[in-house]
């Protein structure tokens, strides 16, 4: 879900003016502190092309916020019914705030945590949950301390939820004659 506080309450209004005019352009705001929490030259750890992860977020549009609510809305329905094993992770609180602070580096600075945890329960018959105490929005580029476990989670509740995978037929694991 948002995690907008007051402004949540403008986002009726704006899934409206998007089934009107999908492509009118939505600010996201002028904070850097999700971005600070990450890059190495702020509060961070990463270096990254900030050409391609922005520093602060780009405009949207009321057509593509429309969209992310109704699929939203959707889910919360019940209309979602998953029948594969659904892993679900997410942070252990949410932080708001544009400006910059230390608790943006062990919390998750865009989404509503509460409402993952609430409605991600509901997606289909077999989901295992897990809280992330500490775990910035992009869970895996928290702190090396919260990262590496997360990992090993991760790879181990795969080896414990998935089928083992098919070899191939012979006749496809022989190299092409031809290359």
């Amino acid at each position: 879900d948002w995690n907008q506080g007051w402004k949540e309450r403008l986002i009726p209004a704006v899934g409206m003016l998007g089934r009107l005019f999908p492509d009118f352009p939505i600010s996201q705001g002028t904070s850097t502190a999700y971005a600070e929490s990450l890059l190495k030259g702020y509060h961070g750890e990463w270096t990254y092309n900030t050409g391609w992860k922005l520093i602060q977020s780009p405009p949207v549009t009321a057509g593509w916020i429309r969209a992310i609510t109704e699929a939203q809305h959707a889910l919360r329905d019940g209309h979602a019914d998953i029948r594969i094993p659904i892993l679900l992770l997410y942070s252990s609180e949410s932080i708001s705030g544009s400006e910059w602070t230390p608790a943006h580096n062990r919390a998750d600075g865009v989404l509503d945590v509460s409402d993952i945890k609430k409605f991600g329960r509901e997606l289909g018959p077999n989901v295992t949950c897990v809280k992330v105490i500490g775990g910035l929005h992009d869970l895996v580029l928290s702190a090396p301390q919260i990262r590496e476990p997360l990992y090993r989670y991760i790879f181990n509740w795969l080896d414990r939820t998935l089928p083992p995978a098919s070899p191939l037929p012979d006749s496809q694991n022989q190299p092409d004659q031809n290359s």
